[in-house]
């Protein structure tokens, strides 16, 4: 499956996880939280996630730091901008 393909799929999957996590107030994260969370929803490939997570980034339609890159620990972080 090409990535815009899945990005259409499951982006909007991914930018919902993303605002509940700032509007519950605890924006840290595990990237096995998302991948939790969008297969709940969409069945695709583990690492897809964490593609559509940074290709979401790069766009600017998502914001988030890394906190911990060996534990996979992840800060969202507010932006104005969406994109589907």
């Amino acid at each position: 499956m090409n990535l815009s393909r899945v990005r259409a799929n499951i982006g909007a999957s991914i930018q919902r996880f993303i605002e509940e996590r700032l509007a519950s107030g605890e924006p840290r994260f595990h990237a096995d939280d998302l991948r939790r969370a969008v297969a709940a929803v969409h069945p695709t490939a583990p690492a897809s996630a964490d593609r559509i997570l940074r290709s979401l980034r790069q766009d600017g339609a998502i914001a988030y730091q890394v906190v911990d890159r060996q534990r996979s620990l992840y800060e969202a972080l507010p932006t104005s901008r969406k994109v589907a």
